[in-house]
């Protein structure tokens, strides 16, 4: 039956529930990266940056440092008190990602706070409030914003859009809270910034005070971020091309939040050359006018309401954070890279469907329910599918306990790429007779995303950056060399196009399929070889190994030659030949035995895309 007026529907009891629903997202929230509350972690710049320069520096200048070219006021704050606990005899360093964690859990139960305590009318229908929060926790892909400080800003710009988008309470203290973190947002990262013309328009529109003063709380931390902190950088990307844009708004806001990652990366495939623009284009724009079309058409009959400020809102971060993206441009059409860019908008436009869905009757009823249906689903189906250098990297406790045996050595965090300099070296950014300065310093960070973004040649011995080349020398094998080494005959191939690609990790689900640089950093087994593909008969791959001992090996067959995996026309397979569902198989089902120093041999049967979801061996003609 469809919705005709928040009356028709019984709201929420006042009291009973919103604890319980409180509850249920914060667990939702945790169970999304247990590993993270088992284990602890600092993320990436996280350790690197922000908890070594507080380790290092006085406390103002770390909390008042200028990261990346903004203050991130969470960031620095909560590292700086774990930094500070932990040299105060306070809390073992062991322990000390969890100040981080739980700064960065709380902000992220933010937005789901305002909803729980919203009187909105669209919010008033049972089903909307646990929705809006199981939509929010389930994201598909955004597994980067998590639990962490580093990105607690996407947290709080999403909290700004609802206090915007919400009725303004009565109570003072309600009012107070709002205007805290309108304040406190921008001072986290320039997101929030953005808002700032769309919260003036809606004082505007409304007339109101109370908005006004909203405004004038946001355009307050923007101002301090803007003339004291911010100053650009030069690898941040900003670049203004509509076919990007659009090819990449299509893959990361309908195809992968409505059908799954895996129809995103399909998507992504069809639209990256030697696709013609104009194809790729036209296919992406078709895709939007699709969904977004209606939505946008009946949004715009009442554009005083929620549902209008959140899809334009969210289109307008969506485009902002494309030509700011700290990314290679082609990069981000793939739905797990450069997830940050991906939460902030998909959250206001989930919001605006349940929105559309709880105060429209009939046929936009009805759509909006489809559309919702197809968000569930593909947040169902991606929650098993998580970018493993996010999920799980080092133990802390152990990098800890190698720091406390060598004060030189510098514990990894998550991504294993990524460690922190505790040692004793002076409080200065100054550089070395070499020319580097400290690695928590802005100039390495600097010469770092030079590398991994812009290409240039690696100047840190320190740092080794991912890429395709990465394991190859190691895994080579040279004419005359008895081993060890591995002969794997790779069969089932779909055609003898392109390139065969195999590549060798540690025998455990820690470590199989981690990025090849993490490994790299922490001296663990990866190999690779790639070669071109005989233009018939069979396809053999020599690896070298390290020695006997068991080993997971992955084979793809890389058609167009462009070094990665593509969902839809290429190959992959796995020692062992374990059948592929919905997930990779485990490292012990992808693993083979090498019990000799000689020459051993294993054979790879080939998987392809032959369902939506499904791969698995094609049919013997």
């Amino acid at each position: 039956m469809a919705i005709d007026s928040a009356q028709a529907i019984p709201a929420w009891p006042e009291r009973r529930h919103p604890a319980l629903l409180l509850l249920a997202f914060l667990l939702l929230t945790l169970l999304r990266l247990p590993q993270v509350v088992l284990h602890g972690r600092f993320y990436a710049e996280e350790a690197t940056n922000f908890f070594a320069y507080a380790w290092h520096m006085p406390w103002r200048e770390a909390l008042f440092h200028s990261f990346g070219g903004y203050l991130n006021i969470v960031a620095s704050g909560s590292t700086l008190v774990a930094a500070r606990l932990v040299q105060g005899g306070l809390l073992p360093l062991e322990s000390a990602p969890y100040v981080t964690i739980l700064t960065a859990l709380f902000f992220q139960a933010c937005p789901a706070m305002l909803i729980i305590a919203s009187r909105e009318p669209w919010l008033a229908p049972r089903w909307t409030k646990p929705l809006a929060l199981f939509l929010l926790a389930t994201v598909p892909a955004t597994e980067e914003v998590w639990l962490h400080s580093l990105h607690s800003q996407f947290h709080l710009t999403v909290c700004a859009v609802l206090v915007m988008v919400f009725t303004v309470p009565e109570g003072f203290r309600a009012r107070l809270v709002r205007l805290a973190l309108l304040f406190v947002a921008p001072l986290t990262g320039p997101s929030a910034i953005m808002l700032l013309p769309v919260l003036g328009a809606k004082a505007w529109a409304e007339r109101s005070g109370a908005r006004a003063v909203q405004a004038a709380a946001l355009a307050a931390g923007s101002a301090i971020q803007l003339l004291i902190f911010y100053e650009p950088t030069s690898v941040r990307n900003f670049r203004l091309d509509p076919v990007e844009l659009f090819a990449n708004f299509a893959v990361r806001h309908v195809a992968s939040p409505l059908g799954s990652p895996a129809a995103g990366y399909a998507l992504a495939d069809w639209m990256q050359p030697p696709v013609a623009r104009f194809t790729s284009l036209a296919i992406a724009v078709v895709l939007i006018a699709a969904v977004f079309g209606p939505l946008t058409f009946k949004a715009l009959q009442k554009w005083r309401e929620a549902p209008a400020w959140l899809l334009a809102t969210g289109a307008m971060i969506a485009g902002a954070s494309f030509l700011g993206a700290l990314s290679k441009p082609l990069a981000l059409l793939q739905p797990f890279a450069g997830q940050r860019y991906t939460f902030v908008p998909q959250v206001l436009f989930d919001l605006a469907i349940i929105a559309l869905a709880a105060t429209s009757s009939g046929r936009w009823h009805k759509f909006g329910r489809i559309l919702l249906g197809l968000l569930i689903f593909a947040s169902v189906v991606t929650w098993p599918f998580k970018t493993r250098s996010i999920v799980r990297g080092p133990d802390w406790a152990q990098q800890v306990a190698a720091w406390r045996k060598d004060p030189a050595y510098r514990p990894m965090a998550w991504p294993a790429r990524w460690a922190a300099d505790l040692s004793a070296a002076p409080p200065s950014c100054a550089a070395n007779a070499a020319g580097e300065g400290p690695s928590w310093c802005d100039a390495a960070w600097l010469d770092r995303q030079k590398v991994e973004i812009g290409g240039e040649k690696q100047r840190s011995a320190s740092y080794v950056a991912s890429g395709p080349q990465l394991g190859k020398a190691e895994g080579l094998c040279r004419p005359g060399e008895p081993g060890p080494a591995l002969l794997v005959d790779v069969a089932g191939l779909k055609d003898h196009v392109g390139n065969v690609k195999l590549e060798v990790y540690p025998a455990n689900d820690d470590d199989f399929l981690d990025d090849d640089d993490a490994l790299v950093a922490e001296h663990k087994v990866f190999r690779r070889v790639e070669q071109p593909l005989p233009a018939s008969g069979p396809a053999t791959v020599c690896v070298r190994i390290p020695g006997p001992g068991a080993y997971s090996l992955v084979v793809l067959h890389d058609r167009n030659g462009d070094h990665k995996f593509n969902f839809t026309s290429e190959g992959i397979g796995f020692a062992g030949n374990p059948r592929i569902g919905l997930g990779l198989p485990s490292a012990s089902e992808a693993a083979v035995v090498v019990t000799g120093s000689g020459l051993s041999r294993t054979a790879v049967v080939m998987n392809y895309r032959t369902g939506f979801l499904k791969f698995s061996p094609l049919a013997r003609r």
